[in-house]
Order: structure tokens, then sequence, then C-alpha cells
């Protein structure tokens, strides 16, 4: 690489020879030949490390933004012609008590399938954050597919009393579980979000759950 320039894009030329194609065609043709050089090919990885980083970083916030517009703006819109808040209402009908027990702490078979205990609660995890995790899986698959993972293992754990219907768990590092979403709960038009709460402070839609008592 060239020290004096600066800049990541070596001379092409002293590297892997002369290309009559562009110059930053012919570098990503040669990248993983013998003929690249080593040094510009730790740089390439490591830029490539870190552009995967910021799409992940930026998805990610998209995610949660769907994730919190479908819950706000969809499942909680009551309309005679929306289906979506029916099917919500459901799950708002539980008691605290039936939702934080401590024999739900753990996931049951079926939730490896994607199944959670009912029509309705699989239907508000498909529309409301699978849907988009997926979308994102198509746009750019790279990222998408960790995402998904995440998704995956993230609802396995979250779904019942062990991280979002904890009324033990105050709320650790802004993630929106524990006595943040029981706040939801007591207050509906408070806390929307299902994975991080970041939405609900940009939005005015937070509300502090520290120290409360929800059981």
């Amino acid at each position: 690489m060239n020290s004096t320039s600066g800049v990541l894009l070596p001379h092409i030329e002293s590297c892997v020879g002369d290309y009559t194609a562009p110059a930053w065609l012919a570098y990503f043709q040669a990248l993983f030949t013998q003929s690249t050089c080593s040094s510009d090919r730790a740089a390439w990885y490591s830029l490539l490390r870190c552009t995967f980083a910021i799409r992940f970083a930026i998805w990610f916030l998209v995610w949660t933004f769907c994730e919190y517009a479908t819950h706000r703006w969809l499942f909680h819109s009551n309309h005679k012609w929306n289906p979506f808040f029916k099917i919500h209402q459901f799950h708002h009908s539980l008691s605290l008590e039936s939702l934080c027990a401590k024999e739900n702490r753990y996931p049951k078979p079926l939730y490896f399938v994607w199944f959670f205990d009912n029509v309705y609660e699989t239907l508000e995890i498909l529309i409301g954050e699978t849907i988009w995790a997926l979308l994102i899986y198509w746009v750019d698959p790279e990222v998408g597919l960790p995402l998904l993972c995440f998704h995956y293992v993230y609802e396995l754990l979250a779904t019942d009393s062990l991280l979002e219907h904890n009324a033990e768990l105050e709320a650790p590092l802004g993630l929106a579980v524990g006595k943040f979403h029981l706040e939801h709960h007591r207050v509906p038009t408070s806390n929307f979000g299902f994975t991080i709460d970041l939405w609900d402070r940009v939005f005015g839609t937070y509300r502090a759950s520290t120290g409360k008592k929800y059981l």
C-alpha cells in the first residue's frame, strides 16, 4: 500500500500489474489471487469487516424501528377494520399473573418450530418481528442471516417470563424486557419496543419502570 498517500486503495500497478479494466474493478478481480499484495488484502478484509458491522448496525436499527412501528401503529390502532388490533388484544387480555408465572420461564418445545402457545401469539411475532427480518434478509442476505439467528434465539428466550414478562427483571442496557414491557401492559400507550427501548425514547412513548412492582 502506498503509505504516503494516506488512502486505502493502493497503486494497482505496483501490486497486480497493468489492467485495462478500471482500477477498482481490477483490484477486486485480483483481490483473492496470489498477485495481490498481502498488506492490501489484509486492509480490504479489515474494511469489509468494518462495513459489515456498520451495515448490521443500520439494519438492526431499521428492524427495531419496524417492530416499534408495527406494535404502536398497527397492533394498537383501534379501528373496526383492523384485525391486527383484535389479534393483539388477546395478548393484553392475559393476566400478568399468567404471563409472569415462573413455570413459563423457559421455552416450550413448539417454540423451536416457531409456534408460540396459540395462533394469536404466533401471528403477532410473525407480523411484528419475523417478517421484517426476512425482508432484510431478502435485501441484504449477509446481514439478514445473522439478524434472523439473533431474532430466533432472542425470541425463544424473550417470549415468556424469562425476559419479556419477568416481573423481577429491571430492563438492562436499553433492552425492552422485564419491567419495561410490563409497564406497557399497565399503560398500553407506552413502551412499544419489542427488542430495544430506543424508539420509545425517540418518539416520546418511553415510561420508566425501574423500582416498580407489577405483581
